[in-house]
């Protein structure tokens, strides 16, 4: 009994040929991926005269974090981020907070032009960003703020006119991603909840969003690169 147990426990564990060559392919696939990561970095611990002479791939006589002293000095970069973050932070939250509440509208509830409008929302999403360039610029130049909202006075020029297009460029897709997910969710959750007093509000704020948590998070990871398309 014990010896038949020590065979199938060996026939268990066999490790088969085509594994090993899995493995192997797997692995060598891996190294080739942090080649050119692996790279980058080497060149930039190498001064830039160094590498001119010698190339990339040689062996170095000093590594130093000159590169990113100067990258970090020079370019500015905290003031960039600052500017970022104020810019990033406001319109990602008013687009998934707009969007999310379309969506859930026009995916939890049944009305007349409720498809028509949902398209109509998300077409702005076809149209090429060149063709609003101008007629934006001009929209923005006659839209004025007080001082303590913008430099130069008006909209345009100001980190309110970012914010708004980017809540009103990336509302449309965010709208059609959140809708779409929102639809998988069964209908009899909102039956329920209304039979238990809960108010729309009440349905979309702790009913629908913490179940849809999924798509807002990967929209907001994805958000700043939309940005970068239209910027």
């Amino acid at each position: 009994m014990i010896s038949g147990t020590v065979i199938d426990s060996r026939r268990r564990y066999r490790i088969r040929p085509g594994r090993i060559l899995l493995y192997a392919f797997l692995s060598i696939t891996a190294l080739l991926w942090l080649v050119p990561i692996v790279g980058v970095v080497y060149a930039s611990l190498r001064p830039f005269a160094e590498t001119l002479r010698d190339g990339f791939i040689a062996w170095p006589d000093t590594l130093t974090w000159d590169n990113y002293r100067n990258a970090w000095n020079e370019s500015d970069i905290p003031h960039k981020y600052w500017n970022t973050t104020v810019i990033l932070v406001p319109a990602l939250v008013l687009t998934l907070f707009f969007s999310s509440m379309v969506a859930f509208v026009c995916s939890r509830f049944s009305w007349r032009f409720n498809i028509t409008f949902l398209m109509i929302f998300t077409a702005g999403n076809l149209m090429p960003q060149q063709i609003i360039i101008q007629p934006l610029f001009q929209f923005y130049n006659h839209i004025e703020l007080p001082e303590f909202l913008s430099n130069s006075g008006k909209l345009n020029g100001s980190v309110w006119g970012l914010i708004l297009i980017h809540v009103a460029f990336q509302s449309g897709f965010c709208t059609f991603v959140l809708s779409n997910y929102m639809k998988l969710l069964p209908k009899s959750l909102n039956e329920a909840a209304r039979i238990d007093g809960a108010g729309v509000w009440k349905q979309y704020w702790q009913i629908i969003m913490p179940l849809t948590l999924p798509a807002p998070s990967i929209l907001a990871a994805s958000f700043n690169d939309f940005g970068k398309s239209f910027m």
